[in-house]
Formats: C-alpha cells, sequence, structure tokens
C-alpha cells in the first residue's frame, strides 16, 4: 500500500510504502533551502541517502550526510536536518536493531546494489547485516574545537554536577559563546546537551529494569519528578510507563 502527503513549509514529499520483508518503508524527498527542525521518532530506523546532499545535527555532532551514506537512527533520537545547498531524495527503513547500538552513519558507495540486496534479505540476516555495517561505520561527524570537546565531556558525565557557567570558566571561555557555537554545531544549547545525555542515561537503566528513583540518580536528575518531567516532555511517557512498544 502506498499513501503520500506534502508539505510546502518544509519542502518534504512524504510516501509511505509497506513491503513484506520490512514492515515500514517511507522516502523522503526534501528541497533545496528547506529545513527540518528538532524532531523525534518513536521506533528506531535506518535512512538511506539515495541523492543530494544534507547535514543532520544532533548531540551526536553534525554529520553531512551525502548520497551513498546510511544512517541508524535509535528510537527516539532528537535530530535536525538542513538542505541549504542540495535537495536530498532518502529511503527509511524502520528497523529494530540491538538495542545498545548507537546512532552511527557508514559510507555505502555502491548504494544502489546494497538497496537491492538488502531488499531480498530475510529479516533477520537483514538485521545483522546492519549491525555489521554500523559495527564498523566509518563516517564521523564535523570536527569540534578543543574546548567544546571538553564541554561536552563534561555534560555527557552524568556524575559531574557543576554548573555550565563554572564549566566554562574551567576551560577559559563565555558560557553566550558556548551556547552560539553548541547551537550552531549540535542544534541545541549546552543545558539541551546535558538534558538529552541524561535522559538516554535514565532510558538506558529503566530499559534494565532499575527502578524510576533510581534511575533518576544514576543519570543525573535532582529526583524522580525531575526526569518524569523531562522524560513526559520529550517522549510522552513517564518513567513508570517506560520502555513501552
Amino acid at each position: 500500500m502506498i499513501s503520500e502527503s506534502r508539505s510546502p513549509r518544509h519542502g518534504l514529499i512524504y510516501v509511505r510504502i509497506t513491503l513484506f520483508l520490512i514492515p515500514m518503508v517511507f522516502t523522503t524527498e526534501h528541497r533545496k533551502r528547506s529545513a527540518l527542525h528538532a524532531h523525534r521518532h518513536p521506533e528506531s530506523y535506518v535512512s538511506l541517502v539515495l541523492k543530494g546532499t544534507y547535514s543532520e545535527q544532533s548531540v551526536d555532532g553534525n554529520y553531512l550526510l551525502e548520497a551513498g551514506t546510511i544512517v541508524y537512527h535509535p528510537a527516539h533520537h532528537r535530530h535536525a536536518n538542513t538542505f541549504e545547498n542540495s535537495s536530498a531524495l532518502v529511503l527509511n527503513l524502520g528497523v529494530e536493531l540491538t538495542p545498545d547500538l548507537p546512532y552511527a552513519a557508514a559510507s555505502v558507495p555502491r548504494l544502489a546494489r546494497y538497496l537491492e540486496r538488502m531488499m531480498t534479505k530475510r529479516s533477520s540476516t537483514l538485521k545483522a547485516t546492519l549491525e555489521e555495517l554500523f559495527g564498523s561505520s566509518t563516517t564521523k561527524p564535523k570536527l569540534t574545537p578543543t574546548w567544546m570537546q571538553g564541554l561536552a565531556g563534561s555534560l555527557r558525565d552524568t556524575t559531574n554536577h557543576q554548573s555550565i557557567h563554572d564549566i566554562c570558566q574551567g576551560l577559559d571561555i563565555s558560557p553566550e559563546h558556548a551556547c552560539r557555537e553548541y547551537r550552531r554545531h549540535f542544534g541545541v544549547s549546552p543545558g539541551e546537551y546535558r538534558r538529552e545525555f541524561r535522559l538516554r542515561s535514565a532510558c538506558d537503566a529503566l530499559s534494565a529494569g532499575v527502578s524510576p528513583s533510581a534511575a533518576a540518580q544514576q543519570a543525573g536528575f535532582a529526583d524522580q519528578s525531575h526526569l518524569g518531567r523531562v522524560m513526559k516532555n520529550a517522549l510522552g511517557k513517564t518513567p513508570a510507563t517506560y520502555p513501552c512498544k
């Protein structure tokens, strides 16, 4: 079954196709100088860039995605896209890979042949092929300055409770400069960057069976209520109902 909808505001043509081997497959066509604001998808999926070039920003980095690139998005991954210099055609496949596989991008030079092979594989073989591909991923995000790497390391550390102002002072940069550069590179402020990683940590703990209160503490949240507010706002779920399908 095929259905199509258009979004003139974002220059997006959205087509959904249902296949036997892969439950969810859809293509998105994006116009030059269009953009998709930060968003999440409830299920994990793989994107194959068929034509064009665009940028994808998230707390995992700023990636330049060209034709022949394949990208894995875990469930609830927050990212934004800009199509500044080129239009793009992207094929997206809903595939649930191993739970601990992070966001990853890899180059597939002969994309058409690779895609044809993927479409004829059994579901279990397809998943194994994708996991092997992303496990040896060679595509990296754009380089960042040393101070930005240092700040990122501190913000990812859930045991570090220093204020962002104090961390910036220690790196001899102003919080205002850090905020501008983080928004330009990652699409989020330093505070949002830290919160995203704390949320990921809490979700991992909850998935492993840790209690909501312990998960909140491990992830660096003030308490369970704080985690609940952040999770409800970002995922539409509470610690008590996560994970749920």
